[in-house]
C-alpha cells in the first residue's frame, strides 16, 4: 500500500543495497563473537549476567534480529541496560532503507525485511508487553520502535501498565502507527487524551500514521488528538476524503509542520472542478516546509497541479502523481518548475502523456542529472514516443530503477527501447511488459505459444542488458486476464 511513502528515501540507499548485493562483506570480529553468543538463548542470559558493557548490547540485539533467535532478542531486551532503546540501533540498515519504498520489491526488499527480521519484531513486542504486565527494565526511560508500524493495542498496553504501576516515571514512546480498523479509532483519541492530560507518566509519539478506510470524520478526530511536535510522515489513501473533506482537513493537516511525507492518493478529490478545494490543498502544502515526499495519486488534478506545487517554496525528493488526469498545461508547468533539480523519486504513471509528448520529454530532460527513481508505468504513448523516452534517457547519470511496464509496444520496438536503455550509467533495475506480439487476443484463449514466446522475449531483452553489465529485468504480463479480451 501507500504506506511506503512515508520512510523518506536515502540517496546512498540504492548503492548501498547494491554493494551488498554484489560482493560478501568480512564480519568484525565483534558480529562473529555476537552471532555466536545469541545461538543458545542460555548462552545469552550467561553472557549478560557476566556484566558486560552496555555497548555491546546493541550489536547482540542485531545478531539476534538478523539470524532470527527470537529468544535471545527476549533475553537481551528484558536485561537492557541502557536508558534507551532504539529499533534503529539494532536494524540500522533496516530502518535506514525504508523497506515500503517500491523500488525494494523485487528481490532488494527481502534482504532488509526477511521473514526472520519480521518475527523477531513480532517477538520483541510481545516481549515489550510481557515485561510491562512484570517490570520494564530498571533504567530504560525511552522507547523508540520507528521504523515499525505498531497498533493501537501497544498503546493501550503502555496506558494499563502505567496505571497500576507506581515505578515508571516519564516514559517516553515514540512509535510508526498502523490503522486499518474504525473500531480503533475511538479508542485511538480516548488513550491519547488520557496520555496528554498528564495523570499517567507516560507520553506517547506518534511519528508517521498510516491510516486507511476509516472515512474523513473518524480522521479529523484522530488527527486533533495526536501531537504535532514529532509526526513526519502521514499516509491517509482510501478513506474517501473528497474535495470538502479536504477542505475540512487541511487546518489539521497544517498543524503538523514537521511533515516530511504526506499521502492523500485516492481519496476522490476533484480539483479540476472544486477551485477551492485546490486552494485550500495549495495554503495546507505552503506551511509543510520540511515536506519533502508528496503522493496525490489517483486524484484528479487536471490543470491545478501548477496551484498545488507552486505552493511549496523548497524543492521536493518525491512526487508521485499516477493517475491523476493531468494535461498539458500540467506537464508544461512540470518542466519548467523549480522541483526539477531536487527530484529523486518520480512516478507519472496512468497518465495520458502521448497527447503531451513534447512537455514530457522537457520534463524528463529536467530531472535528468538528478532523478533515481523513474516510473512510466502505462502512460498511453505509441511505439516511436517510448522508443524516443528510451533514447532521451539513455544519457542519465544517476537513475538506478525504471518502470516502463503496462506500455502496449511491438517485439521490435521494445527491444529497441532495451537497447537505449542499456546505456544507464548507473541503471540496476528495469521493469518492463512483454510486447503485444506475445499475445494472440483474436483467438481469446492463452495458447503455449504466448508461453514460448514471453521466454524467447526475455532471453533476448536479458541479452542484450547483459551486453554492457548486469541490470536486473523484471517483465510482467502486458494485460490481465479481464483486460486482454
Amino acid at each position: 500500500m501507500a504506506y511506503r511513502t512515508l520512510y523518506p528515501l536515502q540517496p546512498s540507499a540504492f548503492d548501498d543495497v547494491w554493494r551488498v548485493q554484489s560482493r560478501t562483506e568480512v564480519s568484525s570480529l565483534l558480529c562473529l563473537c555476537s552471532k555466536y553468543i545469541i545461538r543458545d538463548s542460555s548462552l545469552t542470559a550467561s553472557v549478560v549476567a557476566s556484566c558486560i558493557p552496555g555497548e555491546l548490547f546493541p550489536t547482540l540485539m542485531t545478531a539476534a534480529f538478523e539470524s532470527g533467535h527470537d529468544r535471545a532478542v527476549h533475553v537481551l531486551f528484558k536485561t537492557w541496560p541502557n536508558l534507551t532503546f532504539c529499533l534503529a540501533d539494532v536494524l540500522p540498515r533496516f530502518s535506514a532503507l525504508g523497506q515500503y519504498d517500491k523500488w525494494l520489491s523485487h528481490g532488494l526488499k527481502e534482504m532488509a525485511c526477511g521473514t526472520s527480521v519480521m518475527s523477531c519484531y513480532a517477538t520483541l513486542l510481545h516481549c515489550f508487553k510481557e515485561c510491562l504486565s512484570k517490570r520494564l527494565p530498571a533504567r530504560i526511560r525511552c522507547i523508540d520502535l520507528r521504523g515499525m508500524p505498531t497498533d493501537v493495542q501497544l498503546i493501550d498496553t503502555l496506558l494499563n501498565f502505567c496505571k497500576k504501576s507506581y515505578k515508571i516515571r516519564d516514559l517516553h514512546v515514540f512509535m510508526d502507527l498502523r490503522l486499518l480498523r474504525i473500531a480503533l479509532v475511538d479508542k485511538l483519541v480516548s488513550d491519547l487524551q488520557l496520555c496528554q492530560s498528564g495523570s499517567l507518566p507516560i507520553t506517547i509519539h506518534i511519528c508517521k500514521l498510516f491510516a486507511a478506510c476509516i472515512g474523513r470524520e473518524r480522521i479529523t478526530s484522530m488527527l486533533g488528538a495526536i501531537q504535532s511536535q514529532f509526526m513526519t510522515g502521514l499516509s491517509l489513501p482510501y478513506n474517501t476524503i473528497g474535495s470538502r473533506g479536504l477542505m475540512t482537513l487541511a487546518p489539521f493537516i497544517r498543524r503538523f509542520s514537521n511533515l516530511t511525507a504526506l499521502d492523500l492518493s485516492c481519496n476522490a478529490v476533484n480539483l479540476a472542478h472544486h477551485p477551492a478545494a485546490a486552494e485550500a490543498m495549495a495554503r495546507m502544502l505552503s506551511t509543510l516546509n520540511s515536506l519533502e515526499r508528496l503522493d496525490l495519486s489517483n486524484n484528479r488534478l487536471s490543470s491545478r497541479l501548477c496551484d498545488v506545487l507552486s505552493s511549496i517554496r523548497h524543492g521536493l525528493f518525491h512526487l508521485k502523481i499516477s493517475a491523476c488526469i493531468l494535461t498539458k498545461d500540467d506537464l508544461k508547468y512540470l518542466s519548467t518548475c523549480h522541483h526539477c533539480r531536487t527530484l529523486l523519486e518520480v512516478d507519472l504513471s496512468e497518465n495520458n502523456l502521448g497527447q503531451s509528448f513534447k512537455f514530457t520529454c522537457n520534463f524528463i530532460s529536467a530531472i535528468s542529472n538528478n532523478v533515481l527513481c523513474l516510473e512510466l508505468q502505462d502512460i498511453n504513448v505509441e511505439n516511436s514516443q517510448l522508443a524516443g523516452l528510451c533514447h532521451l534517457s539513455s544519457g542519465f547519470g544517476e537513475v538506478r530503477f525504471l518502470d516502463l511496464s503496462k506500455n502496449e509496444c511491438s517485439w521490435e520496438g521494445l527491444l529497441q527501447c532495451v537497447r537505449h536503455v542499456r546505456h544507464m550509467r548507473k541503471l540496476q533495475s528495469l521493469q518492463i511488459s512483454y510486447p503485444s506480439d506475445c499475445y494472440n487476443l483474436e483467438d481469446g484463449v492463452e495458447t503455449d505459444q504466448w508461453e514460448s514466446d514471453k521466454i524467447k522475449f526475455k532471453q533476448m531483452a536479458s541479452e542484450i542488458l547483459q551486453q554492457q553489465r548486469n541490470i536486473e529485468l523484471h517483465v510482467s504480463d502486458l494485460y490481465t486476464r479481464w483486460s486482454a479480451f
